[in-house]
């Protein structure tokens, strides 16, 4: 229920996505994370948006079915090679 500030280092791709779920901020640059926080910190519309966000896009992607899913395809994949 919190809204999340993150880097763009790495596979945040697959979740995260800026200004919907989190705010992203440029690898090894503090500016950019300072200019992220204060913008959290100056909108309260945004804090609210983005932490309602990240919470559905975690209960729909990371519910006990779809998890259930997400394994069942990859040792479907796994053992067919497809």
């Amino acid at each position: 229920g919190l809204p999340v500030i993150v880097t763009t280092h790495g596979t945040v791709g697959e979740f995260f996505r800026h200004g919907e779920n989190c705010l992203l901020f440029a690898p090894n640059d503090p500016a950019d994370l300072a200019v992220r926080i204060r913008e959290l910190q100056n909108r309260e519309d945004l804090r609210s948006y983005i932490a309602a966000q990240g919470m559905e896009q975690a209960r729909r992607q990371f519910s006990p079915q779809s998890v259930m899913d997400q394994t069942e395809a990859f040792l479907h994949s796994a053992v067919t090679g497809q």
